[in-house]
């Protein structure tokens, strides 16, 4: 048997998505609420320079290292946000939980909630004048190549005298692959990773049960 070292660049460039054209080379950005590196994977695949994270969860922090080379700093409510680098992308997939319709939907009552004012705290920090452009749209996953009906709010700030052209959003596509193309032929191989839970409720009435009719919001 052969065994194999690998170099901590030979890792970090595994895991890196091969794109010919670099379009972020020299942009620098900065990874919140950072998971095991989704955001990072995608902008330095792009040519962008991660000069900071930060993710709260030990374990996720350990696989991050490994994979980029970076220890993610800890809680987040704990950190100077004038003490964080000078970055030109901020990156924040704070939690969603608190929002969701899969949840208890207590917003800013849940403490998960107001994580998303230290996500403004720290864009804010960076920002110390005005002169932005601002755009703001709400995208569909499912227009873009994902099965999944799941709409989030893009925001996208420009310095005005960096702008030569009006900024558009990217063209909506049907979808290539659905649901059906992904799931199992044997459902025994996922049977032990089911959870059952008992604590998931919509405008205030419990929703255990399942149903394949579509929420209207």
């Amino acid at each position: 048997m052969r065994l194999f070292e690998l170099s901590f660049f030979d890792l970090y460039n595994h895991c890196m998505i091969e794109i010919s054209e670099k379009t972020l080379t020299g942009y620098k950005y900065i990874d919140l609420f950072a998971g095991i590196g989704g955001f990072h994977l995608a902008l330095s695949s792009l040519g962008a320079e991660c000069v900071y994270a930060n993710e709260w969860d030990k374990f996720a922090q350990i696989v991050y290292k490994e994979n980029f080379g970076i220890e993610p700093e800890g809680d987040i409510t704990k950190v100077d946000e004038n003490k964080i680098p000078d970055h030109d992308i901020s990156c924040a997939g704070f939690p969603c939980q608190a929002f969701s319709i899969s949840g208890k939907q207590k917003g800013f009552e849940d403490s998960r909630g107001i994580l998303f004012f230290d996500v403004a705290r720290v864009v804010k920090a960076t920002m110390e004048q005005l002169g932005y452009t601002f755009y703001e749209r709400v995208l569909n996953a499912v227009s873009y190549g994902m099965p999944q009906k799941r709409k989030c709010i893009y925001m996208i700030c420009f310095r005005n005298y960096l702008i030569n052209k009006e900024f558009s959003y990217p063209k909506q596509f049907a979808l290539s692959k659905h649901v059906e193309d992904f799931l199992l032929d044997d459902e025994n191989l996922v049977k032990d990773l089911y959870v059952e839970r008992q604590d998931t409720f919509y405008n205030g009435e419990k929703d255990d049960k399942y149903s394949d009719t579509s929420i209207l919001l």
